[in-house]
């Protein structure tokens, strides 16, 4: 698991997308506002964050685009 980067005052999630899920993410990095004040809650969101990315992109390999939606959504 990649450490939150701290970018000015905010804390952001930056992970490589898995070279699994290329197929259905265009990008090659995901940055993502943690929206966290302090150290130790970017890290709790970090781990629930990328979860539901992962989940979101099973969802679009599965053919299931309404669920992976949901799971985009969710991460952000």
């Amino acid at each position: 698991m990649s450490k939150p980067v701290l970018r000015g005052k905010i804390w952001y999630l930056k992970r490589r997308v898995l070279t699994r899920f290329a197929s259905v993410e265009e990008r090659s990095v995901i940055w993502d506002s943690l929206s966290a004040d302090g150290y130790s809650v970017a890290v709790q969101r970090s781990a629930g964050v990328w979860l539901n990315y992962i989940k979101g992109w099973e969802a679009r390999l599965a053919g299931r685009d309404g669920d992976a939606s949901e799971k985009f959504r969710a991460a952000q």
